[in-house]
């Protein structure tokens, strides 16, 4: 539960500080959450050893059987709540105008394409040929922000 926590948790502040799809009110909100969920699962976990189950087991305490129940269902209530807002801002939306459009209509519907074809092609669309690389490499930004690209990078070998 404290590992899933955690990941959310990475994957908020990925969502609010690379992707710019969270505010900080709202990415705040959700980490204060998530920073809580993560604190009472670690302590349930702490206080879970193996006397404790066998404990538990054999003397069947509703009272504390609840407490525990009721912790880790809030926490998983969180998480969900967490990873389905992260998997609402992070839907791809292609652009619709500037650049970062010319560079996606630029790119095939499947397979991949290489750096240079994209940069050339913003030169043959009229882009200034001193800035292409820098305004390509933007607009690719802009793409990977609204998750309408997947970017790979391979060592070039010759």
């Amino acid at each position: 539960m404290v590992l899933e926590a955690s990941e959310q948790e990475r994957d908020i502040t990925y969502a609010r500080d690379i992707l710019k799809a969270l505010t900080n009110e709202e990415a705040a909100s959700i980490l204060d959450e998530l920073g809580s969920v993560r604190v009472s699962a670690g302590e349930l976990a702490g206080q879970t050893t193996e006397s404790w189950l066998r404990t538990e087991c054999e003397q069947w305490d509703k009272a504390e059987l609840a407490r525990y129940s009721s912790v880790m269902d809030g926490a998983l209530a969180t998480i969900r709540a967490a990873r389905r807002r992260v998997g609402e801002v992070s839907r791809p939306e292609p652009p619709e105008e500037g650049d970062s459009a010319l560079l996606y209509r630029a790119l095939p519907q499947t397979g991949s394409a290489d750096l240079k074809a994209l940069v050339l092609k913003m030169i043959e669309n009229g882009g200034d040929p001193a800035t292409a690389l820098e305004s390509s490499l933007g607009a690719l930004a802009e793409l990977f922000r609204r998750n309408a690209v997947q970017i790979s990078v391979t060592r070039r070998s010759r």
